[in-house]
């Protein structure tokens, strides 16, 4: 009777050995698992950095294209309301001329 609770109890402890080694080993792998997860993060972590960097730069050629193109609009407006004043001073001139061929006989 007392060697079959002996047995018994090394049986328990055999169990438990086994149980405990595995949860360690279980434990190792997830630890591994863990690091490699916080490797992955910081990987991401800079590539992310480095979208926003690569973000901020093409927002702001994008803005610096903005204002060259607004300038050159600008220009073109400048250009185009003198054309037109020049425009309204040739036929204002050539009404005049007109007005004195007309009234010479």
């Amino acid at each position: 009777m007392i060697e079959e609770r002996l047995d018994k109890i090394e049986d328990m402890l055999a169990q438990l050995i086994t149980m405990v080694g595995k949860l360690s080993v279980e434990q190792q792998e997830m630890k591994k698992e863990q690091q490699e997860t916080k490797k992955d993060m910081q990987e991401m972590k800079k590539e992310q950095q480095q979208i926003k960097t690569q973000l901020n730069e093409i927002e702001q050629k994008s803005e610096t294209r903005h204002e060259q193109m607004i300038e050159r609009l600008q220009v073109i407006d400048r250009d185009k309301d003198f054309i037109w004043e020049k425009t309204v001073q040739n036929e204002r001139e050539i009404g005049n001329l007109k007005r004195l061929f007309e009234q010479t006989p």
